[in-house]
């Protein structure tokens, strides 16, 4: 084709085709180019939150559980075999349990409604033993942990699940900032209703959070490992940016020089969560041995103003350089 030359309906046709077509993650329709599919994703399912099918077997799905601010996943359980109909959101359970009292024992709350345009389900790339071992040469993992990693792997194997199963906002049109993972736990808890629980990565402070207990006692679980280990499989350039990984690990050090496993397990902290605390109570909450008489005897007046103690420092100063 010539410069300035107008290219011809079946010359964009052609071009089209060769970029092969694109599917509708909703409706299956499908499309010859990214900007029509993006269109009418936008004109068509814009305001849908996503739902994924995450294990076919046992009617698992996964969903937002507010439709504003971070799209925290929730699990939901909708096995029509088993007559299975959950959610592991507690307002949701109350709200199905009141209808089923009041004679209408078939309704479902939101989350379960999305259910009838769930995705279909797409197995994700399996975890390997060579991407778990190179972590532990490189010293990301100890070795305790690369047991406790495969003994759970080894579980959902058996189990005929997914050990980590990783949810991606930023495809659905929403916030890629936080990378979220279903992890098989085996057990069924108030943390884990459908065995099965959430950790999650903030892409920009490289931080883990997980939903389980061992996480709210600030214990570093070992679903957290297990999210680890598939992102330094599978994104190994995200994995990186995990600043709190070396912190986790410090437990495993002290646990191994110390040759004392059983103190960790009766104690309410590990130990370097009481370094870290200790050294927080130090630098700044340290209080004085001997207090001002002023500050405990004497009550000082409301000022009319509140200036920081920034300004303040500054006119004292400029007054001390003007006295000189």
């Amino acid at each position: 084709m010539e410069d300035g030359e107008q290219p011809s309906l079946s010359t964009v046709a052609t071009e089209q085709v060769q970029q092969g077509t694109r599917v509708c993650r909703i409706c299956g329709i499908n499309f010859t180019t990214t900007s029509n599919l993006r269109r009418h994703e936008k004109e068509q399912h814009d305001g849908e939150e996503p739902m994924m099918c995450i294990d076919p077997k046992n009617g698992l799905y996964v969903t937002t559980k507010h439709s504003h601010g971070v799209r925290l996943p929730v699990h939901v359980q909708k096995c029509l075999p088993a007559q299975l109909y959950d959610c592991e959101v507690d307002e949701c359970r109350d709200f199905m349990s009141i209808a089923a009292q009041s004679g209408n024992p078939g309704k479902e709350c939101y989350h379960l409604e999305r259910t009838k345009r769930a995705h279909v389900y797409i197995p994700p790339p399996a975890l390997n033993t060579e991407s778990l071992n190179d972590m532990v040469k490189k010293g990301i993992m100890s070795t305790s942990r690369q047991e406790e990693c495969m003994a759970l792997y080894q579980r959902a194997n058996a189990d005929e699940a997914d050990s980590v199963f990783p949810v991606f906002w930023g495809e659905h049109s929403l916030s890629d900032r936080y990378i979220f993972f279903s992890v098989y736990t085996g057990e069924k808890d108030n943390w884990c209703k459908f065995g099965r629980t959430i950790s999650t990565f903030d892409t920009k402070s490289g931080k883990w959070h997980c939903q389980c207990i061992g996480s709210r006692h600030r214990i570093s679980c070992v679903h957290r490992y297990m999210s680890m280990w598939w992102l330094y499989q599978e994104h190994p350039h995200l994995a990186k940016n995990a600043v709190d990984t070396a912190n986790e690990d410090i437990e495993d050090i002290e646990e191994n020089f110390s040759g004392n496993q059983d103190m960790h397990n009766h104690q309410g902290y590990t130990n370097s969560s009481v370094i870290a605390m200790t050294n927080y109570l130090w630098t700044s909450k340290r209080i004085p041995e001997d207090l001002p008489l002023d500050l405990t005897k004497t009550e000082k007046p409301v000022p009319h103003n509140f200036e920081p103690t920034e300004v303040l420092q500054f006119m004292e100063r400029t007054a001390q350089c003007a006295e000189l």
